[in-house]
């Protein structure tokens, strides 16, 4: 082959993958409004935070103003489920609960729910307060839950 020849086929494969890609592009756009990055944009920039609280069957969303502090958390359970709960962070990825009792605890789960790009709210699964019957579990340890 020439160099002509070879630079028109060239030319003629990338117009034709050009041709074919666009279409794709268009409608992936178009057909996934909540695509991992902007849910992930939507996460970083806004001021506030989805967050699911999940306590037996009743389950609750609200909207609360970042960054999560210990006392709004505690204050919106108690003003949805009339007391106080334990409080812990389920990871989708892992299928694991993380305790949070400590503004520390919160802020690890705040900033791998940041990181967690598929997922629009944040899960808090609830447990009635042990602490009134005895002590409580170590912060440290956590819970993995069966698939």
């Amino acid at each position: 082959m020439e160099p002509d020849e070879v630079r028109e086929l060239r030319e003629s494969i990338q117009h034709d993958l050009l041709t074919i890609m666009r279409p794709k592009q268009q409608t992936t756009s178009h057909a996934q409004p909540h695509q991992p990055r902007q849910l992930l944009a939507n996460k970083l920039n806004g001021g506030s935070l989805r967050v699911k609280f999940e306590a037996g069957e009743e389950k609750r969303l609200a909207l609360l103003a970042k960054p999560l502090t210990m006392d709004s958390l505690n204050n919106q359970v108690v003003q949805f489920f009339g007391q106080k709960m334990d409080m812990y962070f389920y990871n989708s990825e892992l299928k694991h609960l993380q305790p949070i009792s400590t503004g520390q605890e919160l802020e690890l789960a705040q900033a791998t729910f940041d990181c967690m790009t598929h997922v629009a709210y944040m899960r808090i699964v609830l447990s009635p307060d042990t602490s009134a019957f005895g002590p409580s579990p170590s912060p440290s340890s956590s819970r993995r839950l069966s698939p």
